[in-house]
C-alpha cells in the first residue's frame, strides 16, 4: 500500500512541477484563500487530529471579514462567493478568507523550499476556484476532461 501511494505522490509531484511554470505571480491564490469549512469546523477538526486542517489553520492568516479580503482581491472574493451562494454584497463574516504572510512583495513564496504540501499540491483538480486571467485556465479544461475521463472508465468496468 505504502509502495502504490509513493508512486502516486511521486507522479503527482512531477505534474505539479510541469505545471507550475503556467503560474503568472499574481499572488491572488495566497491573498484570498477559502475552504468549505468554517474556521470553527477547521479548529474542531485540528482537535481530532486532523492534519491538513491543523497546517492550514497554522499556516494561514484569517481575514477579520469579507470586506477586508475584497481590499485585497476582489475579483476572485467574488468568485468565491459566487460559488458558495453567499450574497455578493456581504461584507461580514458569512464567509471566512484566509491569505498567506509568506508572499512577497513581488508575489513570489518566501519559504518556496520550505512550504506546506497544500500549497506544494496547488492546485489539486480542475475545479479550485481560481481568480480571472489565470494561467492555470487552460490546464483546468484539460485536468476536468482527464477525471471526467477516468470516472467514465471506472463506470464502464464497473458495469461489466
Amino acid at each position: 500500500m505504502d509502495i502504490e501511494y509513493n508512486k502516486e505522490q511521486q507522479k503527482n509531484d512531477t505534474d505539479s512541477r510541469n505545471i507550475a511554470n503556467l503560474c503568472l505571480m499574481c499572488g491572488k491564490c495566497c491573498r484570498a484563500i477559502a475552504t468549505d469549512y468554517t474556521h470553527e469546523e477547521l479548529i474542531e477538526m485540528s482537535k481530532e487530529h486532523k492534519h491538513e486542517a491543523h497546517i492550514f489553520i497554522d499556516f494561514f492568516k484569517q481575514y477579520d471579514c469579507i470586506a477586508d479580503a475584497r481590499k485585497d482581491v476582489p475579483d476572485k472574493v467574488k468568485i468565491y462567493l459566487e460559488q458558495k451562494n453567499v450574497p455578493a454584497d456581504a461584507q461580514g463574516n458569512e464567509m471566512t478568507f484566509y491569505y498567506c504572510d509568506k508572499l512577497n512583495p513581488n508575489n513570489s513564496c518566501s519559504i518556496h523550499k520550505d512550504r506546506p504540501i497544500c500549497c506544494r499540491t496547488a492546485p489539486k483538480d480542475g475545479w479550485v476556484l481560481m481568480p480571472p486571467g489565470c494561467g492555470y485556465t487552460g490546464w483546468q479544461v484539460i485536468e476536468k476532461e482527464r477525471i471526467k475521463e477516468n470516472i467514465r472508465t471506472l463506470k464502464e468496468k464497473i458495469y461489466e
